[in-house]
C-alpha cells in the first residue's frame, strides 16, 4: 500500500504503528508539500462512517498546543481517513507499560495540559468521548497531547468511562470529566479505579493534594463531578502543592536564579519523571528537560478562549513555534541576507557590463 495516494492528495510513505482498521501512515500532502497521519477508523457498520466524518469535521475546529491538530476527513471506498498532524511521540500507555505509575507530581502535570485542551474543546462545543491512556501522547519534544476527539468513542475502554455511558446513556461533558479523572488515577496508582467486582469497587487513592479532586471527578453522579475548566485549575494547583512537591522522586534541575534544589523523598517509591520542555521562550521545545515545579507564565495571547492557554505554562511553552524553534534565521536577518544578494547581483551585472 506504500505510495498509495488517497482523496488525490495524501500519499503514503511510511506505516508507524498498527490500529483497530489497519495501519497508521506517515503521509505526504503533496498540495502543500506536508507531513501528516494518515489513519483509517475502524467502523463497525454503515452509520459509524457517517458519525466518523461528523465528528472528525467537528474536531478539525480545535486549534490548541495539547490536542492533535485534525487537517482533513475523507472517504475513501468503504474506509474513513482522518488525516491530522504528524507528532513524533508515544502514548501514555506503551509509556505506562514499561515504566509503571508516574510520580503524582506530573500526574498532575500532565493532567494540566490534557485538561486544557478538552475544556478549549468543550467551549466549541465538542466532546472528546474517549479520554484514556491509548489517546493521550507524550511528544519527543517533552509535550503532552491528547487525539482522536470524537472518533475515539467508536471503540472506547469501558475501564475509562463513565458509569452513565455504560449504561447506555450518550456522552457528556461530565462523562468526559469522568474519563479524564480515570485516566490520571491509572497514571498515579498504575490501576483503573474499579475493580471488576459486581458492583464494581473503588479502588484505594493515594493520600495526594490530587486525592479531593479525583474522588469528585470520578463520583457516579455526574451533577457531583466538577466542569474541565474547574478540574483545569485545581489540577494546575495541585501541581504546585507542597504536599504534591514532597513527593517528587529526582530533584529539580537548578534555575539561574535557584534555591537549594530539593532532595528526593526517601519514603517513596521510585517512579518515573516524564520529560517536559521549560518556558524557554526563545527556543521552546528544543531542549527538553525533567520539571519538577511549575513554570512561569507565558505572556498572554489573543484568543477567545483565554483560560486554558494563557495561564497554561508548560503547554505553551512544550511544542516548537516560530522561526527560532526550527533554527531558521529570523527576519531581520532574512531581510539582510537578501539586500545583500541584490547588491551583489548589481555589482556582478556592472562588472558584467564593462
Amino acid at each position: 500500500m506504500e505510495g498509495t495516494l488517497i482523496g488525490e492528495r495524501y500519499r503514503l510513505t511510511q506505516p508507524i504503528a498498527q490500529g483497530r482498521a489497519g495501519s497508521v501512515w506517515i503521509a505526504q500532502d503533496t498540495r502543500v508539500n506536508r507531513t501528516v497521519v494518515a489513519k483509517p477508523v475502524a467502523l463497525r457498520s454503515p452509520q459509524d462512517a457517517s458519525f466518523a466524518l461528523e465528528q472528525a469535521k467537528h474536531a478539525a475546529r480545535l486549534r490548541h498546543r495539547c490536542a492533535v491538530t485534525v487537517y482533513d476527513v475523507l472517504a475513501e471506498g468503504p474506509r474513513v481517513w482522518i488525516v491530522s498532524e504528524y507528532v513524533p511521540s508515544r502514548s501514555m500507555a506503551d509509556f505506562l507499560d514499561g515504566h509503571g505509575r508516574l510520580a503524582f507530581a506530573d500526574t498532575a502535570m500532565l493532567g494540566t495540559q490534557v485538561s486544557a485542551a478538552v475544556a478549549a474543546a468543550h467551549e466549541i462545543g465538542l466532546l472528546h468521548r474517549a479520554i484514556e491512556p491509548s489517546n493521550v501522547l507524550l511528544a519527543d519534544d517533552g509535550g503532552v497531547l491528547i487525539t482522536n476527539f470524537g472518533v475515539g468513542g467508536l471503540h472506547a475502554n469501558p475501564d475509562f468511562q463513565a458509569p452513565e455511558v455504560i449504561d447506555g446513556d450518550r456522552p457528556t461533558t461530565e462523562s468526559d470529566v469522568f474519563a479524564l479523572g480515570a485516566t490520571l488515577f491509572y497514571a498515579g496508582e498504575g490501576t483503573v479505579p474499579f475493580s471488576d467486582d459486581k458492583p464494581p469497587k473503588f479502588r484505594h487513592l493515594a493520600d495526594t493534594a490530587l486525592q479531593p479532586l479525583l474522588g469528585r471527578m470520578l463520583s457516579a453522579n455526574p451533577a457531583l463531578r466538577p466542569t474541565m475548566e474547574t478540574a483545569w485549575a485545581e489540577l494546575r494547583a495541585a501541581a504546585k502543592a507542597p504536599h504534591l512537591a514532597e513527593q517528587r522522586t529526582i530533584p529539580a534541575p537548578r534555575p539561574a536564579t535557584a534555591e537549594p534544589p530539593e532532595t528526593a523523598n526517601s519514603e517513596q517509591p521510585t517512579r518515573p519523571r516524564i520529560a517536559v520542555a521549560p518556558a524557554d521562550h526563545a527556543n521552546p521545545g528544543r531542549h527538553p528537560v525533567v520539571i519538577t515545579g511549575p513554570q512561569a507564565p507565558v505572556p498572554p495571547r489573543t484568543t477567545a478562549i483565554p483560560w486554558p492557554r494563557n495561564d497554561l505554562d508548560l503547554a505553551q511553552a512544550s511544542r516548537p513555534r516560530g522561526p527560532k524553534a526550527y533554527g531558521l534565521p529570523s527576519a531581520p536577518m532574512m531581510a539582510a541576507a537578501i539586500v545583500l544578494a541584490v547588491l551583489v547581483g548589481v555589482v556582478f551585472a556592472e562588472l558584467v557590463l564593462v
